[in-house]
Formats: C-alpha cells, sequence, structure tokens
C-alpha cells in the first residue's frame, strides 16, 4: 500500500494540532486549580484583624438596622401622642352642647312610654285671647345616654384625622370609640330601643345594632359570637346585650375592647353627639 507525500504530510499537521489541543487543555486546567490555590493562599495571608474588622462590621449593621426599626416606632407613636394632645385640647376648648336632648313633634311616633322622661313644654302666643290657653306643643326627652361598658376609651373617633392600627400597622381613620375592658364584660345598651341586626362583620366581628327610633342608631362590635338577641327585640336602657369578645380581627392586637359606633340619620357620626366619648 502506498502512502503519498502529501496525504501523510496532512496527517503529521492533524496529530501536531491534536497534542497542541491536549497541551492548551492541560493547561487551562492548570490555570484553574492554581486560581483557586492562589485564592485561598491570599486568604491566608489576609491578617486576622480583617476578619475583626469584617465581623463588626456586621454586627453594627445588624445593630444599625434594629435601632432604625426601634425608631420608627417610636415615631408613630409620638405622632399618635400628638394627635391625641392636640384633640384634648379641641375637646377642652369645644363649647357644651346640648346634644343629648331630642325634641318631638309627635310623642306618639315612638317606642318611648309617653308618661316616663318627657317634659312636657308649654308655649303662649303673643296674642291675649291665646294667651289664656296654652298648648303642649312638644315633647322633649332628655336621653340620658350610659356608656356601653365600663372603660377608659383607648382609641377616639377620628374620621377626619388618621391614627395608628396597631394591627395593621397603618395610619387609617377611625369610625367608633374603642372602649377597653376585659373579655366576657357584659355590654349594655345606651338606650332604650329596637335591636335592628345582630350580625358577623367581617373586620369587626360579632355586631349588634339598636335603632332608638329618634334617628340615632347605635352599633356594639367585637362581641362574643354566642349571642341569643333577637332582631326586632325591645330593649331597655342598661339591658344586656352582649359580652365583649375578640372576634374582630381588624383590631385584634389592641386591649381588649369594643368598638362602639354611633349612626345619626343613616350618617357614622362622632359618639360624642350623645355624650359618650
Amino acid at each position: 500500500m502506498k502512502i503519498s507525500y502529501v496525504s501523510l504530510r496532512k496527517k503529521l499537521k492533524e496529530r501536531a494540532k491534536e497534542k497542541l489541543k491536549n497541551k492548551e487543555e492541560i493547561k487551562n486546567k492548570k490555570n484553574k486549580s492554581n486560581r483557586w490555590r492562589d485564592i485561598y493562599a491570599n486568604i491566608k495571608q489576609v491578617p486576622k484583624g480583617s476578619y475583626i474588622l469584617l465581623i463588626f462590621m456586621i454586627m453594627l449593621l445588624a445593630i444599625t438596622t434594629k435601632l432604625n426599626l426601634s425608631t420608627l416606632n417610636k415615631s408613630k407613636e409620638e405622632d399618635y401622642k400628638i394627635y391625641r394632645a392636640e384633640e384634648i385640647i379641641e375637646e377642652k376648648t369645644t363649647p357644651a352642647t346640648t346634644d343629648n336632648i331630642i325634641i318631638y313633634q309627635e310623642a306618639s311616633s315612638s317606642i318611648f312610654d309617653i308618661n316616663e322622661d318627657i317634659k312636657a313644654v308649654e308655649t303662649t302666643s303673643n296674642n291675649t285671647e291665646s294667651a289664656k290657653k296654652s298648648t303642649k306643643e312638644k315633647y322633649i326627652y332628655t336621653h340620658q345616654y350610659v356608656r356601653p361598658v365600663k372603660g377608659k376609651t383607648i382609641k377616639e373617633y377620628s374620621m377626619d384625622k388618621v391614627i395608628y392600627s396597631a394591627t395593621l400597622d397603618m395610619w387609617r381613620v377611625h369610625d367608633g370609640v374603642d372602649i377597653a375592658s376585659d373579655e366576657g364584660t357584659d355590654v349594655v345598651a345606651v338606650e332604650k330601643g329596637i335591636v335592628e341586626r345582630v350580625y358577623e362583620d367581617a373586620f369587626y366581628g360579632t355586631s349588634v345594632i339598636i335603632d332608638h327610633q329618634n334617628g340615632i342608631k347605635t352599633v356594639y362590635r367585637n362581641l362574643q359570637k354566642e349571642n341569643s338577641l333577637k332582631q326586632d327585640k325591645v330593649i331597655v336602657k342598661g339591658e344586656v346585650i352582649g359580652k365583649v369578645g375578640n372576634t374582630g380581627i381588624g383590631e385584634i392586637k389592641d386591649e381588649s375592647h369594643i368598638h362602639f359606633e354611633v349612626i345619626q340619620n343613616g350618617e357614622i357620626v362622632d359618639p360624642r353627639v350623645i355624650g359618650i366619648n
């Protein structure tokens, strides 16, 4: 078998190329190995003081982060205290009103007994003939609304300013007052009326609405779920309508309390309208 000079030369070149390629691969592997060896050697050469400095910087970062979070929480609390101080000043400078007195043109339209808690107001005319006759034109019911539970107010009504919610970790308006009381404490009706609704609210938990038949409705929230109160039941002032619970997930991080609201002519208003703050 004869092999031409050209073919032999071609094969020798291919073998030379393969050998060169293998040498480069071996060299690259050695370089990678040497690179990691160099890195390890460099790390070993780093002074021990540098490690101490690195650990110190990590600890300093952790402490700084914790202090920043603590400062943020204190800032929120301070803002709330400033807000409360402003509200107290406003209360002291607000003149007393007679909002607790409800006037009726026709007392017979109310569920209340005309002979109870009613003062007849006699009016006279400038006319001498009619002055001899006095007529009872209006009946004035002097309601003395009682607190639904005995306890301090831990969060006030605030629809024009936001206050901090610990549960939601945000600033928001508050449409009622939160009155602190131990779980299981009796909750009473602030005035006589008719039970309009007993239901479960997704945010405030077990709730009761009482219609006082004078444009005023009161709402009691965060009650215990076990409640035998029925719709359309006639309630007298001070009658137990439930117990303080923890069903209101929207305020679950606050101390035990009830959330109390007042509705006047279909709109939620400040409970101070009926003397409760």
